[in-house]
């Protein structure tokens, strides 16, 4: 058998793995695993999701970490930049080389945030 082939097996078997474990908890979520405490796996990456493909969500967020302290400011203004009282929302998880729905990295990688309760 030939090495390259043997090692393009390897590499196709690593993927898979990595993308197994995308679990999600409910229909339309993409990849609702928690955030960790650090990045792993594939990054993140905004996608436009069905049935009209204009709303934005991440995709692998399990793979976002938890916001380093220096980080958390910036996080929250990102968070509620469109919200009237900027409390609306809370940074969870930052991933420093999370992608935007062009498939570029972010500049100053990527927030996920939740609803605030």
């Amino acid at each position: 058998m030939n090495k390259n082939f043997i090692g393009m097996l390897a590499v196709v078997a690593s993927v898979t793995a990595l993308t197994a474990g995308c679990a999600t908890s409910s229909p339309g979520a993409l990849g609702s695993e928690n955030v960790g405490d650090f990045p792993k796996g594939l990054s993140p990456q905004y996608v436009k999701t069905p049935p009209a493909f204009t709303q934005l969500e991440w995709w692998n967020r399990g793979s976002f970490q938890a916001v380093p302290e220096d980080k958390l400011a910036a996080g929250q203004e990102v968070c509620n930049k469109d919200s009237p009282d900027k409390t609306e929302f809370k940074v969870t998880g930052y991933h420093p080389y999370a992608r935007g729905s062009d498939g570029y990295p972010i500049k100053g990688g990527g927030y996920f945030c939740e609803k605030a309760q």
